[in-house]
């Protein structure tokens, strides 16, 4: 009893240190960040910002994985999108992506290394779910919107509306599951597959669905887990699985232990092309409704990872996961400061400091690779990313 009693103190004293380590950081990110801007005059633009988890920049799609999936930078493009042909990412992982993203700050600058990966993640989780763009937004009048499709660092309860498409058990628990004597069925995993497809479905739906303006302006955050695995689209749309991609695995994570490189490539261009169709019905959407045009972000918060080694750069093929698809639907003044080379880092620095009189000079377009295993401890690989040719 005395040997549990002094377990179950040491775990509760560990997780109270987690937490105060992980409100430290963060009260001292906020302190420095503290975006303010400015009402305009008469109603503010709603604000999509869309991320298509692991869509790469067209010309490295092409090259290595076919001109389907390369197509959708082009037509965006024909729809008045401004298309960062250079753009590349500034972090190779979801979580690292979307903190700096969303807070306009390089990650380093946000959070620093704490010596356990776990506690890591749930402060930068914290930093996404309560970002910076969402607090300046909200002290703007603005309603703040997150659709998510079953990343389970996503949950986004800060929102004032948070549409998750909850379905059955997850993917995640379900890997988890698969990792213990509790085995699944073969019909229960194939389950999952369909759970899948109908969570990525549901978030393409409910963009369509906000089209109609509100009576107050929105920021809609939408992070589509795809054409990240599970790879479970054809190219038109096809049902797909693959046996043992039930989670939510990627680079070495994947390629190996799941599948070979060239399954990976050639189910993420089949998914990449059908979830690029998707897209593009929803923008049509968003842009035929009738009064001021919304503000429309379409990003990939990494490229594909058939070449990713999780835990080295040297393994790593740079040219292949850092560039991403990045393309803006933006008025004419924000357009002309947009340029080909920007990283998320600074994208809504841009839009902000254009549509909301914010004071944010852009920072340096650098990229940072770093392991799973040590999420916080960073290589600056700008060096080694070759521009478009």
């Amino acid at each position: 009893n005395l040997a549990g009693l002094l377990m179950c103190l040491f775990a509760v004293l560990s997780i109270a240190s987690s937490h105060l380590s992980i409100n430290v950081e963060l009260k001292n990110a906020r302190e420095r960040l503290a975006l303010k801007g400015r009402a305009t005059e008469g109603r503010a633009p709603d604000i999509f910002y869309i991320i298509l988890d692991g869509y790469g920049r067209d010309d490295v799609l092409r090259s290595q994985y076919g001109p389907e999936p390369a197509e959708l930078a082009d037509q965006l493009e024909a729809r008045g999108f401004y298309v960062a042909r250079d753009a590349r990412t500034n972090y190779v992982q979801t979580e690292i992506s979307l903190a700096s993203s969303l807070n306009l700050e390089f990650v380093q600058s946000l959070v620093q290394p704490m010596g356990y990966p776990l506690r890591e993640r749930l402060a930068l989780d914290a930093l996404i779910d309560e970002s910076q763009a969402s607090k300046a937004l909200k002290g703007l009048g603005y309603r703040t919107f997150a659709i998510t499709t079953g990343f389970p660092a996503l949950t986004f309860p800060s929102a004032d509306v948070s549409i998750k498409n909850d379905i059955g058990r997850t993917l995640f628990v379900d890997a988890l599951l698969q990792k213990t004597p509790i085995r699944t069925s073969e019909s229960g995993v194939e389950n999952q597959f369909d759970n899948r497809r109908r969570r990525l479905l549901g978030g393409f739906n409910e963009i369509k669905r906000l089209a109609n303006k509100g009576s107050a302006p929105r920021f809609v955050f939408v992070h589509i887990l795809a054409p990240h695995p599970p790879f479970v689209f054809g190219p038109n749309g096809e049902p797909r699985s693959l046996k043992g991609n039930n989670g939510l695995s990627d680079g070495s994570h994947f390629v190996g232990p799941v599948g070979t490189e060239e399954e990976y490539r050639s189910r993420y261009r089949d998914q990449a092309a059908y979830i690029g169709k998707l897209l593009i019905e929803c923008v049509d959407a968003l842009i035929a409704e009738p009064g001021l045009p919304p503000v429309i972000l379409v990003q990939g918060d990494h490229g594909p990872k058939s070449r990713l080694d999780q835990e080295s750069a040297a393994n790593t093929d740079m040219n292949e996961v850092f560039p991403i698809l990045s393309a803006y639907y933006v008025p004419l003044a924000t357009r002309e400061k947009l340029y080909p080379s920007i990283t998320p880092v600074n994208s809504l620095r841009v839009v902000f400091t254009s549509l909301l009189g914010m004071e944010l000079p852009l920072l340096e377009d650098e990229s940072f690779y770093s392991t799973w295993s040590q999420p916080l401890v960073f290589v600056n690989v700008t060096g080694q990313i070759d521009k478009r040719p």
